[in-house]
């Protein structure tokens, strides 16, 4: 029977990873999260590496964002997000979905992925991953374009170059990029540092009501309500000044 997305872990990890994520570096090969040690170099020749072992006090979640949670699903960005406890700084670090872990495959993340409600992210999209990101996670939601528009508006909507977007103008933002991965993922970077700016008025205690018609038709999460609770309770109230967002 699959699992059900659960509101606690959309709330947080929506609201730190689609709207905010991990890792400040453009490293173009295996990366080393912030404060742990570093990943074995890897050529990208060689097989998938061995997960590494982040330190026990660092969480890493994979948040994947496509069009619509109904298959076949089409990619459209890959963010890692990853903290240290007890401190409150928040990485976030976006992929390109063009990019290509493996030149022997000659495959690019876009042609790698495959999701299902029962099975969650497929094999070789993971192995993909892992060629770029060599650590276990802790978490992996994904979030659909509607689903990340009512995040939007959820925040009261972003303000983008001078100009005001609510969700629905950040979707067709989004749509219009899909074709273009470099423009898409620096846009992405942008609205997320946008959001981050409103990351203050979440609080300790946020009304959780609206994001409830997110599920479970626009968000899939792999974690139970009292493992998401774990997870996000050493980041709230979230700091707009302790989020640094980069990308690959």
């Amino acid at each position: 029977m699959p699992r059900r997305p659960n509101l606690l872990l959309l709330f947080a990890l929506a609201i730190i990873c689609f709207a905010l994520g991990l890792l400040s570096s453009r490293l173009r090969g295996p990366l080393s999260l912030p404060g742990s040690k570093t990943a074995p170099s890897i050529a990208p020749t060689e097989p998938a590496p061995v997960l590494a072992s982040a330190p026990a006090d660092q969480r890493i979640i994979l948040v994947v964002g496509i069009n619509s949670l109904e298959e076949p699903s089409q990619l459209r960005c890959v963010w890692y997000v990853t903290y240290r406890t007890p401190g409150r700084n928040l990485f976030l670090l976006g992929l390109p979905v063009d990019l290509v872990p493996d030149q022997n495959s000659a495959k690019d993340l876009r042609t790698m992925f495959e999701w299902s409600a029962e099975r969650g992210l497929g094999a070789p999209f993971l192995a993909g991953l892992r060629q770029v990101i060599p650590f276990d996670t802790d978490a992996v939601i994904l979030l659909d374009d509607d689903g990340f528009a009512s995040l939007v508006d959820y925040v009261g909507g972003l303000e983008l170059n001078g100009t005001r977007l609510e969700g629905p103008d950040v979707k067709a933002l989004q749509t219009l990029l899909a074709a273009d991965p470099e423009a898409s993922l620096s846009t992405q970077a942008e609205i997320l540092k946008a959001l981050a700016a409103r990351a203050s008025i979440i609080g300790n205690t946020p009304d959780l009501t609206p994001l409830i018609a997110l599920l479970p038709k626009h968000a899939w999460v792999s974690r139970t309500v009292s493992e998401l609770v774990a997870l996000a309770a050493p980041l709230l109230p979230l700091d707009p000044n302790l989020i640094h967002i980069d990308v690959y």
